[in-house]
């Protein structure tokens, strides 16, 4: 369809439906969650797409994403990170270009970390991170505005990186679910890519379908979900939208 933009977001625990939300009060256009998005983006003259860096690349949901979508849609992504992106836009500019997608723009900034399965992140860091988000979300706006595009350079180290993602769901074989657990399903009920499951009334996580975004561990009501059966208090969701809208699509009336 001519000229219509849609937003199209991923996430775990809140960061890129934040941000995604802000730019979608800006334009009024569609707001649509890609794990349950079975289009491929033709209704679209241009997208924008709200993700978090994951293993200085792309999430596994955006790199299978990539693959089936079609050619000629106006790609602008907006890549959010905890730590370091390091090449995480270089690498999608090189994905983009292998696919022969149409990638017009990406943009960057920090947000909040939630790998926070080793060390969590404090208070005082969150709340400062977040007040700084707002004004790069607004900043990138008037960027895209005023048409001020610029893509990344490629990546010299795009097969290095598929090799290592092939191996990233292993993480989740370090998850263990605690006495805690309450069998609310919420976990299975909040999985990006099925990979949990009830079995003979026990949650199973199948490593092998994990995508690794910690929405379960971050979002159990009970913190039953333990790493490396070490079971930490601290917990995040992003404390600017309300956790029961994640995954949700918000369509232009």
């Amino acid at each position: 369809m001519a000229n219509k933009l849609g937003i199209l977001y991923f996430t775990g625990t809140g960061n890129s439906f934040y941000i995604a939300k802000e730019i979608r009060d800006n334009y009024q256009c569609d707001l649509i969650y890609i794990p349950t998005y079975k289009g491929d983006l033709k209704e679209y003259s241009r997208v924008i797409l709200v993700f978090p860096v994951n293993n200085f690349g792309v999430p596994i949901t955006i790199y299978n994403f990539l693959k089936r979508i079609n050619k000629t849609t106006e790609i602008i992504a907006i890549l959010n990170y905890g730590g370091m992106p390091l090449g995480a836009d270089k690498i999608l500019s090189s994905l983009c270009k292998q696919y022969n997608l149409n990638l017009i723009s990406v943009y960057k900034f920090r947000m909040v970390e939630n790998f926070t399965i080793v060390l969590p992140s404090m208070a005082f860091l969150i709340k400062g991170t977040l007040k700084k988000a707002k004004k790069h979300i607004n900043k990138i706006i008037k960027m895209i505005n005023y048409k001020e595009f610029k893509v990344p350079k490629m990546s010299n180290k795009l097969d290095k990186w598929k090799d290592q993602m092939k191996q990233i769901h292993m993480i989740s074989t370090h998850f263990n679910i605690s006495k805690d657990c309450i069998k609310c399903k919420k976990c299975i009920d909040i999985c990006p890519s099925k990979a949990i499951e009830m079995i003979s009334d026990k949650i199973i996580i199948n490593s092998k379908d994990c995508v690794v975004c910690l929405g379960c561990y971050h979002r159990c009501p009970t913190k039953a979900i333990v790493f490396k059966n070490k079971k930490s208090k601290y917990r995040y969701i992003n404390p600017l939208i309300n956790e029961s809208d994640l995954g949700k699509d918000f369509l232009r009336d």
